[in-house]
C-alpha cells in the first residue's frame, strides 16, 4: 500500500489546550491516488465450408480482419488474421476459423466498433467462389472490477462457403476440300454438329450447333462448354 509521512508539532498553549496547527507532510504530499484501468478482448468465432469436393491435404485459407464503418465498409486497418485448415476440417467439409485475439483497454469502454472479415487466399484458377465477407459489430461494456465485456453481434452469419464447380469448353474443328472444280459464286456448305446418336446438338438457346463455310479451309464450330456434371460422359 501506498504510505504518507506526516509530522504533527504540538504546543502547549499555556491555557490547557496544545496548538497542533504546525503540520508537515513528507515528499509523498497529501493525496493518495487510485487509477483504475480495466481490460478486456474478443476472439470471432466463424467457420470455412467447402463444398463440391473435398479438402486436400494439408490445404488451408486465409482471412483478415479489417476494421470498418457502421455499413460495413472496410477500411485499411488490419486488427488480425485468421486459418482454416484441412487439420480442423470435418466430414461436413466444415473447418472452424482460428482467429487472432483483440485487445480493447478502458479507453474503449462504452464505445462500438465494426470490422469486416474477409478471406484473403486467391481463389483464381481454383475453381472456387466465395459466398463473401462477413460483418462483425463489437459493443464493450466496463464490469467496474477491471475487466471490460465485449458483446459480438455478425452482420451476415458466421460462415463462408466456398463451392467449387469444375468447367471447360471446346471448340471443335474440320477441314473442308473442293476438288475437281472451283467453288462457285456464293457457292456455301453448312455443317451441322451431332452426337454419337446422330442427333444434332443443341446450344444452350436450343439452336442446332453449325457451322458454315464457303471457300477450302477449316470449320470451326462454336464452343461446347461443360461444367462438372459432364465429366465421364
Amino acid at each position: 500500500g501506498h504510505i504518507l509521512t506526516v509530522t504533527v508539532v504540538a504546543v502547549d498553549k499555556g491555557d490547557g489546550t496544545l496548538d497542533t496547527s504546525n503540520v508537515s507532510y513528507g515528499s509523498d504530499l497529501d493525496t493518495i491516488t487510485n487509477e483504475y484501468t480495466a481490460s478486456g478482448s474478443v476472439t470471432f468465432a466463424a467457420t470455412k465450408m467447402l463444398t463440391g469436393r473435398d479438402w486436400a491435404n494439408q490445404e488451408s485459407f486465409a482471412f483478415t480482419i479489417y476494421g470498418a464503418d457502421e455499413n460495413y465498409n472496410a477500411n485499411t486497418s488490419v486488427f488480425g488474421n485468421g486459418t482454416a485448415s484441412a487439420a480442423n476440417a470435418g466430414a461436413d467439409g466444415s473447418s472452424a476459423i482460428t482467429f487472432d485475439k483483440i485487445e480493447y483497454s478502458f479507453a474503449d469502454a462504452g464505445k462500438t466498433y465494426y470490422y469486416v472479415i474477409k478471406e484473403t487466399s486467391d481463389l483464381t484458377n481454383t475453381g472456387l467462389t466465395s459466398s463473401g465477407d462477413l460483418g462483425a459489430k463489437v459493443e464493450i461494456t466496463d464490469n467496474h472490477d477491471g475487466t471490460l465485456s465485449t458483446t459480438v453481434t455478425y452482420s451476415n452469419g458466421q460462415v463462408v462457403t466456398n463451392t467449387y464447380a469444375a468447367n471447360g469448353e471446346v471448340a471443335l474443328k474440320a477441314t473442308k476440300t473442293l476438288t475437281g472444280r472451283d467453288w462457285k459464286d456464293g457457292e456455301s456448305y453448312t455443317f451441322v454438329l451431332q452426337d454419337a446418336q446422330g442427333k444434332a446438338v443443341n446450344d444452350a438457346d436450343g439452336n442446332p450447333i453449325q457451322a458454315t463455310v464457303s471457300q477450302n479451309g477449316e470449320v470451326t464450330f462454336p464452343a461446347l462448354k461443360y461444367t462438372e456434371a459432364d465429366i465421364e460422359t
